[in-house]
């Protein structure tokens, strides 16, 4: 996922909300993970967790 990209972001159980990734960076807590700071449409900025293959399920976090 590249800081720019338009992702889909799940917040809740069955609630999915649009945001952009502005920033990208290594997990400090799991070697082979990243870390994706989006932005969703209403201004809030929320951090989130990425597996290193982005084919994987995202973590809940």
């Amino acid at each position: 996922m590249d800081v720019g990209a338009e992702v889909e972001v799940q917040v809740a159980p069955q609630n999915w909300r649009r945001a952009q990734v502005i920033d990208r960076y290594v997990s400090p807590i799991e070697a082979s993970g990243a870390v994706i700071v989006v932005k969703f449409e209403d201004g809030s900025v929320a951090e989130r967790g990425v597996p290193s293959d982005v084919n994987q399920d995202a973590p809940d976090v």
